[in-house]
């Protein structure tokens, strides 16, 4: 039998509570999420990845209170010289033989006014001679300090009169873009018309073996429409492949190693790639439609042009009324693109295009060429859709066309072309993409006499009312400056040669 009080409840000491962390001991992730376009984009500074984590943290900190206290809508600059000078410190002090650990912002065994001034000498010899971000990086961090010491006095004094002065580095002056020759131009738009005639053609014979393919699953992992089938339902993946196609890629079948060699990686990963090109278009592949919209959308910024939604663009039988977002500024806007009637004249595609090579004409083309995407991938409706390995690298994704990564950038593009010798294309540098907007602004103000348009014009609002029911400054009056002709029918007839070998003659050089 159990003894007296064997069966009684014992209650076990209750440990005392441990002390709240302090700010120092909390090395976790700091993260920020803010809204771009439309789009949701967090920022992360780990303090646990740098030597100096408790300054890391503190400043992690401060640069948080900062963003929401001052209401900012983004602080990518801030966050990105808090990572610069938190590294550069950990690797000075050492230098120094001093311990990065010790570095915090309310105590003085490390002088961290002087690694500032270090770091701004750092941030020169860097950086080209005339690179502002030496100068945004150093200010961006004194924000972040000064905001600091004005709520917490255990900063120190010397610390605390750096963050009221201003940064020793001077702020460089930008030297203004110059535009494209006529003769770059003209080679511009020529290189992008053939990659959008490519890809239309590449995306046609997607749908015709997408019309053929089966589920491989059950019907095999070597046929090239089976592929095809995967990629659009989202089943083709490289575990997958590797697994169904073994032997190497010697192996395959001749259109599996065809597909693969044209995307130009090696292995499953490039044949996963090559298959989905064929159905998606690629970052790469929209350079095209960029090219030519901004040379031809004159009231049209590149930012206004990336941030457009496919709802953004009102369709008609006379053009395309597009709706345009200029984040900086806060201001949205409407304007109508009015169709042009096709031409069978080749030099109407060297300049402004018409038919399927106007505005409209390309954003339909541009619609029309995404829409499998938006249809198969879930997201944001942009404009500018493309489908690129996930960061994994084992499946494709679809996301917004930043062209800001590796490889896919203006440069990456031009460097991929050739021209009719098969030469790499002569375009002077910087390949800077807002240097086209400059250049067919340019190229019309030379060409209607010093005006980029007629004085006093009105674009319709209303294109598909009636006269009567339109305001009276968007009516057709006989006889008013709205019945001369176009200014793009002048462009063209002002920029056409007039002889042989003449091409191009009468728009701007840009340069001797």
């Amino acid at each position: 039998m159990p003894r007296r009080g064997e069966r009684r409840v014992r209650v076990s000491e209750i440990p005392a509570r441990r002390p709240a962390p302090t700010e120092e001991a909390r090395i976790g992730v700091r993260e920020l999420p803010y809204m771009d376009r439309h789009r949701q984009v967090t920022l992360r500074i780990d303090p646990s990845k740098y030597t100096c984590p408790t300054l890391a943290a503190q400043l992690a900190d401060s640069w948080m209170d900062y963003h929401h206290k001052a209401a900012l809508k983004k602080s990518t600059l801030h966050a990105q010289a808090i990572r610069s000078f938190v590294k550069f410190t950990g690797t000075h002090l050492l230098a120094a033989g001093l311990d990065p650990a010790d570095a915090r912002l309310d105590g003085s065994a490390i002088d961290l006014t002087e690694v500032f001034y270090a770091w701004e000498n750092y941030l020169l010899a860097e950086y080209p001679e005339q690179s502002r971000t030496p100068w945004g990086l150093a200010n961006s961090l004194l924000l972040v300090l000064y905001h600091r010491a004005e709520r917490d006095q255990g900063v120190p004094d010397k610390l605390r009169k750096r963050a009221a002065a201003p940064t020793t580095i001077r702020k460089a002056t930008g030297q203004p873009l110059d535009e494209f020759s006529n003769a770059e131009r003209i080679a511009l738009k020529a290189a992008a018309q053939g990659d959008i005639r490519a890809l239309e053609a590449r995306l046609a014979r997607g749908r015709d073996l997408l019309a053929e393919g089966r589920d491989p699953r059950e019907h095999g992992w070597r046929s090239l429409p089976n592929l095809v089938w995967a990629a659009r339902h989202q089943v083709l993946t490289t575990p997958q492949l590797t697994r169904k196609l073994r032997g190497g890629a010697g192996t395959w079948p001749a259109p599996l190693q065809e597909t693969r060699e044209a995307d130009g990686s090696v292995g499953v990963f490039g044949l996963m790639r090559g298959v989905s090109s064929l159905l998606f278009p690629r970052e790469l592949d929209l350079q095209g439609f960029r090219v030519l919209l901004l040379l031809a959308m004159l009231d049209c910024t590149s930012e206004e042009l990336h941030a457009l939604h496919v709802p953004d663009l009102d369709f008609s039988s006379e053009g395309v009324r597009v709706v345009q977002t200029k984040n900086r500024a806060e201001r949205i806007r409407a304007d109508f693109h009015v169709s042009e009637p096709a031409s069978e004249d080749p030099q109407d595609l060297v300049f402004e295009g018409r038919g399927e090579w106007d505005v409209p004409g390309l954003l339909r083309r541009l619609v029309r060429a995404t829409a499998m995407t938006r249809e198969v991938f879930a997201g944001e409706p942009w404009l500018f859709t493309a489908v690129e390995p996930g960061e994994n690298k084992t499946t494709m994704t679809a996301g917004f066309a930043d062209f800001t990564s590796l490889g896919r950038r203006f440069t990456n593009w031009i460097a991929a072309h050739s021209d009719s010798e098969g030469r790499p294309l002569e375009i002077s540098k910087p390949h800077e993409i807002r240097r086209l907007r400059k250049t067919a602004k340019t190229t019309r103000v030379v060409a209607l006499g010093g005006h980029a348009d007629r004085p006093g014009r009105r674009r319709p609002q209303h294109p598909g009312l009636p006269d009567a029911l339109r305001p009276r400054h968007d009516r057709s009056c006989p006889g008013s400056k709205r019945d001369q002709p176009r200014p793009a029918a002048r462009v063209r007839q002002a920029l056409r040669p007039t002889g042989p070998g003449a091409a191009g003659c009468g728009a701007p050089t840009g340069r001797t």
